[in-house]
């Protein structure tokens, strides 16, 4: 897994991170999780928000505890809970803190998946979703991210993003 670079920089007064969700229903949890990966991959702060609207797009903001440098996000939507039929989730525009960067994002802290740099790995403790680079629901020329998740027993499924390396681009990209 190659890191993030300028690496996710949470401080004591710069510990928020946004991104555009499109969810199915409303009250869907999305936990958001940064964390170290390969090398210290203990270190991680995760948090948990739910969405406010169904199958529209909604910027979901999650505030860190605490500062930390960071070189992975997960998204683990519909967290801790089992679903009934397969259930898409689109992501799109996430802003994380740099050095040197606001609150939020901005400038080399956004990341847009039309970007072919992106790249996405699911991981989970049973094969219970999928995700790909696809279009947006709403506008067919923008490119997002598209999670699945599939009816399972247990619930620990998300996807991982990270920079390419190196890059390459596909419509579709199955993890």
């Amino acid at each position: 897994t190659k890191a993030f670079d300028p690496p996710i920089v949470l401080t004591s007064t710069n510990t928020t991170i946004t991104l555009r969700v499109f969810s199915p229903a409303i009250g869907e949890k999305i936990l958001l999780k940064v964390e170290n990966v390969p090398a210290g991959g203990s270190a991680s702060q995760e948090v948990q928000v739910s969405s406010t609207k169904a199958n529209a797009w909604e910027t979901l903001t999650f505030t860190f505890a605490g500062a930390g440098t960071y070189n992975t996000i997960a998204v683990l939507p519909h967290f801790n809970t089992a679903v009934t039929a397969e259930t898409a989730f689109y992501i799109d525009e996430l802003k994380r803190p740099v050095p040197g960067g606001g609150g939020g994002g901005g400038g080399s802290g956004d990341i847009d998946f039309s970007d072919p740099n992106v790249g996405l790995g699911a991981f989970g403790d049973d094969g219970g979703g999928y995700a790909a680079i696809d279009n947006d629901p709403t506008d067919a020329t923008n490119k997002v991210a598209k999670i699945v998740k599939k009816v399972e027993t247990r619930n620990t499924w998300a996807l991982r993003f990270t920079p390419m390396s190196p890059p390459r681009r596909s419509t579709r990209r199955w993890c």
